[in-house]
């Protein structure tokens, strides 16, 4: 009679940790995409150094405009059919105009060098901070 003394390479434990981790890592995803609230109005703010310069309303009915920012950089912000971004800026890298535009709230563009941020935020939102359900 022979006796098999070759440890086994997956116990039931084994299986039901990843079962757990993938279940933990499903629900995370989930809550992820869990949408931020979008009910009223949106609003861009424009921060250069920690300051709001500008907060202006996001909708759909409104025509392009640029918007010059005085941060150093000669940085041009254009608004056009609700989405925002950062036209052109002459920072080094161009991160921030690589960005694109944005119009969901919660969304921020950043450029480093020229010290500007540009949020998307409710209506209701102030400089606070807030707890949202990534946050949670």
């Amino acid at each position: 009679m022979k006796t098999d003394t070759t440890p086994k390479l997956i116990y039931k434990r084994d299986i039901f940790g990843i079962i757990l981790v993938l279940f933990v890592v499903t629900i995370c995803m989930l809550i992820r995409m869990i949408p931020a609230d979008t009910s009223g109005k949106k609003f861009a703010e424009i921060s250069v150094d920690g300051n709001v310069a500008i907060r202006m309303e996001i909708n759909d009915e409104t025509e392009r405009s640029e918007i010059p920012i005085d941060n150093g950089y000669d940085t041009v912000v254009v608004y056009e059919n609700g989405e925002i971004g950062i036209q052109s800026c002459k920072c080094k890298e161009q991160i921030c105009v690589h960005m694109g535009r944005i119009s969901n709230v919660g969304t921020s563009i950043v450029c480093l060098p020229a010290r500007t941020v540009i949020s998307i935020v409710n209506e209701d939102s102030s400089n606070t901070a807030s707890t949202d359900a990534v946050t949670y």
